[in-house]
């Protein structure tokens, strides 16, 4: 996956130290949308671990599980 672009509609959502993001989302695999307008789901969670779920009903199945990742920076 390259690239997710997020829909207007985006939500942002805090709740104690967990912090949600949630829209739609094209994914963008070497330049060519692949798959549009799917629904994206990012948890950070007490601001170092994310989790990022991807509609798999969306994506053919492509995402059937979510990503774990450690945050090592919240800035550019």
């Amino acid at each position: 996956m390259s690239a997710l672009t997020p829909s207007p509609t985006a939500k942002i959502l805090l709740d104690g130290n967990s912090t949600t993001f949630k829209g739609n989302a094209n994914i963008i695999i070497n330049n060519k949308p692949i798959f549009t307008d799917v629904l994206v789901v990012v948890y950070l969670l007490i601001g170092k671990i994310v989790n990022l779920i991807i509609n798999p009903a969306k994506t053919n199945g492509s995402f059937p599980i979510p990503f774990f990742g450690i945050v090592t920076s919240l800035t550019s």
